[in-house]
């Protein structure tokens, strides 16, 4: 279920939203949030913040003082969208908007921005506050993302996700992997990236099969959710 904050900026598009997907909540921080797959087995609060591109830019200062701290206290994952169509002028490097069929300069007053100076921003907020940035054209798209991004984070375990791989394992990993390996990746929520951790641990098909949950907890990235989920495969619970 997603949480949609009640008031102003978010709460408008609670129409949006069909089958029960989502609800009115008084948020913290964030316009919209749930609970997801996160990796190990763990669960992660994942938040979205809405943004149209002239708010943004508009009350910056507001943004990065008070609900983008919040939101990375708050959260294990955290989205920005950013609502809105722009462009660089090749010729002055103004930041562009539509306005009346033709693309004027963005302005609050007398203010106008470039387009570098958005770009350094939204780098910022990727690169160091670890803000996953997206753009949207409208509140339909908007709506449409969220929606995605749920599904990406419920519809399947964390470390099921497997689109950053080649599809050829040996290719993935550069190397041919083990027997252990290829046994280990197939067991719920461990994938290549630690089936190689997994191999280090037990050395045999057989030390594998024969394993306990405490065993598993000795491999990073492991808890004892997905420890048990493991083997309860093992064992063919």
């Amino acid at each position: 279920m997603i949480l949609i904050d009640d008031r102003i900026g978010s709460g408008e598009l609670a129409k949006y939203f069909k089958n029960g997907t989502a609800q009115l909540a008084t948020l913290d921080s964030a316009d919209f949030c749930f609970v997801g797959n996160g990796p190990g087995g763990e669960s992660w609060l994942v938040g979205i913040e809405r943004k149209k591109i002239r708010d943004l830019l508009g009350d910056l200062g507001r943004f990065t003082s008070g609900q983008l701290p919040k939101m990375l206290d708050d959260y294990q994952a955290r989205f920005l969208i950013i609502e809105g169509i722009w462009r660089r002028n090749y010729s002055t490097g103004l930041l562009e908007v539509p306005r009346s069929r033709r693309w004027e300069p963005l302005a609050l007053g007398s203010r106008q921005f470039m387009h570098k100076e958005l770009d350094g921003i939204l780098n910022t907020f990727s690169l160091v506050a670890g803000l996953q940035v997206r753009q949207t054209a409208d509140e339909k798209e908007t709506v449409a993302l969220v929606l995605s991004i749920y599904r990406w984070f419920t519809s399947k375990e964390f470390d099921e996700h497997r689109a950053h791989l080649a599809q050829e394992p040996t290719v993935a990993v550069l190397r041919k992997p083990n027997l252990v390996e290829r046994i280990a990746k197939e067991l719920p929520g461990i994938g290549w990236k630690k089936a190689r951790a997994v191999s280090r641990r037990f050395k045999t098909p057989v030390e594998l099969a024969l394993s306990q949950s405490a065993d598993w907890l000795e491999i990073p990235g492991i808890g004892k959710t997905l420890a048990g989920r493991v083997v309860g495969a093992l064992r063919g619970d």
